[in-house]
């Protein structure tokens, strides 16, 4: 972790960790304070006071509590701040079709965007990477802009393949998604083999970019298209 990076988690910990103590303050840590104030006050530790200043070292104490209480959970939703996304493959997505007898079946490849933080995630964008285009040169083709609020997920479609009954033929090659052009066809990019290794990137706002590869094939035997995350 570079050292931007810590500074970044040491800040977060240290908000989330005062925040969270502020809220829990006056909770279970004032039964411990009542404890602990007047066990102090017998060692001389504290100074003997009225109501007013009894209420104040039992507010204290209370909150020293819960910040030594909410200080190590608090570590963990910082880090997960500094890296809010989880990217897994789902594979063999059937999209609805209206008529339960239509030929086509469409069956797509996608990548689960979980957003593992408490934080909303606004303007997420999801990116195929290196990807050939119809003039020859490659590069990043957009795929879909989302927000993903704390604690949810979202379904990315990267890739899809139609199968169909006979007369029907199934479709040859792998289909990418992406932005809608005017036009049948007029942003279809279909990829030239049964198998291909695909490089997602999830960029977001104010934050890094989250990657992950992946093997998308089509399955012959199951007449489907499959998808597998690569190790990392």
């Amino acid at each position: 972790m570079k050292l931007v990076e810590l500074k970044r988690v040491f800040k977060n910990w240290w908000q989330i960790a005062i925040c969270d103590s502020w809220a829990l303050t006056f909770g279970f840590p004032t039964v411990f304070s009542v404890l602990v104030v007047p066990g102090l006050k017998k060692l001389e530790i504290l100074p003997s006071g009225g109501e007013i200043w009894n209420n104040m070292y039992s507010t204290i104490a209370s909150f020293l509590i819960a910040l030594v209480v909410c200080s190590i959970p608090a570590l963990s939703k910082a880090y997960k701040i500094l890296r809010p996304l989880v990217l897994t493959i789902a594979d063999d997505i059937r999209s609805p079709v209206l008529d339960s007898d239509s030929p086509h079946r469409r069956h797509n490849v996608m990548v689960v965007v979980e957003n593992r933080s408490g934080i909303h995630l606004k303007d997420c964008v999801a990116y195929l990477m290196n990807i050939s285009r119809g003039d020859g040169t490659s590069g990043a083709r957009q795929v879909e802009q989302f927000d993903l609020p704390p604690k949810c997920q979202k379904n990315v479609a990267i890739a899809y393949w139609d199968s169909r009954e006979a007369p029907y033929s199934d479709d040859k090659g792998i289909n990418l998604h992406g932005p809608y052009a005017a036009g049948y066809g007029g942003n279809r990019i279909i990829l030239p083999g049964p198998e291909e290794i695909l490089h997602v990137k999830v960029c977001m706002q104010n934050n890094d970019s989250k990657d992950l590869s992946c093997r998308v094939w089509i399955d012959e035997t199951s007449r489907s298209l499959r998808g597998q995350k690569l190790v990392d």
